[in-house]
């Protein structure tokens, strides 16, 4: 019976070089996937249609964007909702700055005196959920307008769905002046903000997931 011929060096280089390839082709795969998920996430942000707005309780603005609260003054100038919460403002802001920062007429003035509560408490997605689920039940309000960012939308309706579960809510997307999603491989800027909200989105999920598998066992 004829013995095995040893391995030679070629074969041996070879072996080791499977493994390294393998990692490398797995790399170069995971790099795609999340490429392909970001350029899908930038061209399907959310774009809210005005004709298709209906009344509400109340409108939820999460801060973040100065646009944001412009465009929840506005939906109630329309007739969309009477009462707004602004949630997530940084210590030490009042409405009189609010105002002067926006540059507010004085009719918007006037009506964020009247009709818009601040919360202070909140300092992320989750708070601002739960800080504005409190203030709804505190007024007995049943539907409400998450107003927020594109980007930031898919994330905020996770959240304050999960706080809120019985609470209707609609949305308004605001699409920051300075964002160009379609042009995101440009600029690094907002790259990142796509990728850092992709992260987030996912973990919220995630969580979320485990939070009902937890809850199921």
């Amino acid at each position: 019976m004829a013995s095995a011929q040893p391995k030679t060096t070629a074969d041996n280089n070879a072996s080791n070089r499977l493994p390294i390839l393998s990692a490398c082709l797995g790399f170069l795969l995971l790099i795609g996937i999340c490429l392909a998920g970001i350029q899908y996430r930038a061209l399907t942000l959310p774009k809210t249609i005005s004709s298709a707005l209906v009344p509400t309780d109340a409108v939820i603005v999460t801060t973040g964007g100065q646009a944001r609260i412009s465009a929840g003054l506005t939906l109630m100038q329309d007739g969309y909702a009477k009462h707004m919460l602004v949630t997530g403002v940084g210590a030490g802001i009042t409405k009189s700055i609010l105002a002067a920062s926006l540059g507010l007429s004085e009719p918007q003035k006037e009506q964020l005196i009247c009709c818009v509560d601040l919360d202070f408490t909140a300092t992320d997605t989750i708070e601002n959920a739960k800080a504005a689920a409190s203030w709804m039940r505190q007024h007995n309000y049943t539907s409400l307008r998450l107003v927020t960012a594109n980007y930031h939308l898919a994330r905020a309706r996770l959240e304050f769905a999960r706080a809120m579960p019985k609470i209707k809510i609609e949305y308004f997307a605001v699409s920051p002046p300075d964002l160009q999603p379609q042009n995101w491989f440009y600029d690094w800027t907002i790259a990142r903000l796509l990728v850092r909200e992709s992260g987030k989105y996912i973990a919220a999920h995630l969580r979320h997931l485990f939070s009902r598998s937890k809850a199921a066992a």
